[in-house]
C-alpha cells in the first residue's frame, strides 16, 4: 500500500534512529541478514524527504546497560573477540565480522536513546533501524543472527534507569522472540508484559502452545498459510485486549517484516498493509494509556521488496499517530 504522507497532526516528529556502523556488520555473501536490508529502508525514507520524521544518531550502550540483560561473561566473550581479523561464527548463522562490534554496541544504544527522547517528549515515537537484530539473543549466548538483545536492553533501561513501570514488549516478527521472553521470565516482575505473535512451527521452536497466556508472558500462534485475517483477529481479540488490561506506561515493539507473503523464510501470508494496520492499532493503545510512547525496533524481514514497502507503511502509521 503506497500512502501519501499528508499526515501531520502535531509538532512532535517521529524519530528514525540509525548509524553507518550498521552497514559495517558484514555477514557475507548470500546471508539473509545483510546490510542491504537497512539500505532499502533508509533509502526509501530519505528519498521522500518527509518533514514529519527526524533522523538521529545512535550512541553506544554501556557495558553496565547491556549487563542488565546479558551475563558479563558473555559480554566479555563478545568484546574480547576484537580486534578481529576475519569473520567468525557464534553458530551456523550468527556472525561477527571485523567491524561488527560498533554495530553490536550502537544497536541497543539506539533503543536506549529513542526511549529517552520519547519519554522526554522530544519526539512523538520512534523507529530504530538497527542491525544486528536482537530478539533471539539469550541472556548468555547469541543466536539466530542476534548478538545482544536490543529491545530487552532498552526495556531494562526504561525500568531501572528511568523508573518507568508497566513496560509492554510486543514482538510481531514471524519468529518467536525467545531471547526476549527468557529475559522477561528471569525478572519475575509484573511491571513487564511480553506478547508475541509468531508462526509455529518455525525457528527457534519456542513459544509453543496454542495462544497461551502465563502471567505476563503471552504467545499467540499463526500457522503456516495463515495471513491477514488470522493476524488481525489475534491483534484485535488477544493483543489489544491484554494491552488494555495491562495499561502500559510505554510500549516497545519488536517489528519484523518476515511474515510477509513474499518472504520465503516463513509460511505466513501477511501483506504490506498489515504493517500499517498493526502499527495503527498499537499506536491507538499507546495514545490512550501512555501519551503515544511507542518505540519500534527492527528485527527480521529478508525479502527486500516486502521489507521496503512494509517498513515504509510502518513509519507512515507512526507519523499519522496522535500522541495525546
Amino acid at each position: 500500500m503506497l500512502l501519501l504522507l499528508d499526515l501531520r497532526n502535531n509538532n512532535l516528529k517521529t524519530g528514525i534512529f540509525s548509524h553507518p556502523s550498521f552497514f559495517w556488520h558484514d555477514t557475507g555473501d548470500n546471508h539473509p541478514e545483510s546490510n542491504l536490508r537497512i539500505k532499502k529502508i533508509l533509502n526509501r525514507l530519505n528519498k521522500l524527504k518527509i518533514d514529519e520524521i527526524k533522523n538521529f544518531d545512535c550512541p553506544y550502550a554501556t557495558n553496565d546497560q547491556i549487563a542488565k540483560v546479558h551475563d558479563r561473561t558473555y559480554i566479555d566473550k563478545i568484546t574480547n573477540f576484537f580486534p578481529l581479523k576475519k569473520v567468525i561464527k557464534l553458530d551456523s548463522d550468527t556472525i561477527l565480522s571485523p567491524r561488527s562490534l560498533e554495530a553490536c554496541l550502537r544497536a541497543p544504544g539506539a533503543v536506549i536513546s529513542a526511549i529517552k527522547m520519547v519519554n522526554q517528549r522530544k519526539i512523538k515515537n520512534a523507529f530504530c533501524v538497527v542491525r544486528p537484530p536482537g530478539h533471539h539473543a539469550r541472556v548468555s549466548n547469541g543466536m539466530g543472527f542476534c548478538i545482544f538483545n536490543n529491545i530487552a536492553i532498552g526495556a531494562a533501561y526504561a525500568r531501572y534507569e528511568l523508573g518507568i513501570k508497566k513496560i509492554a514488549i510486543i514482538d510481531i516478527d514471524v519468529h518467536h522472540g525467545n531471547g526476549t521472553e527468557e529475559w522477561v521470565r528471569s525478572k519475575n516482575d509484573e511491571n513487564f508484559l511480553f506478547c508475541s505473535i509468531h508462526q509455529s512451527p518455525l525457528y527457534p521452536g519456542t513459544g509453543l502452545g496454542l495462544n497461551s497466556t502465563e502471567n505476563n508472558i503471552n504467545n499467540y500462534i499463526l500457522s503456516p498459510g495463515e495471513g491477514s485475517f488470522e493476524f488481525r483477529k489475534l491483534v484485535n481479540n488477544k493483543l489489544v485486549t491484554i494491552l488494555k488490561i495491562f495499561k502500559p506506561e510505554i510500549i516497545l515493539l519488536s517489528i519484523g517484516f518476515d511474515g510477509h507473503e513474499l518472504d520465503d523464510i516463513s509460511g505466513t501470508k501477511l501483506i504490506s498493509d498489515d504493517y500499517f494496520w498493526v502499527t495503527e492499532r498499537v499506536s491507538e493503545v499507546a495514545r490512550k494509556y501512555c501519551s503515544g510512547k511507542l518505540i519500534s525496533v527492527l528485527e527480521g524481514g529478508y525479502n527486500l521488496l516486502a521489507l521496503e514497502e512494509s517498513s515504509f507503511n510502518h513509519v507512515a502509521a507512526l507519523i499519522k499517530a496522535d500522541s495525546m
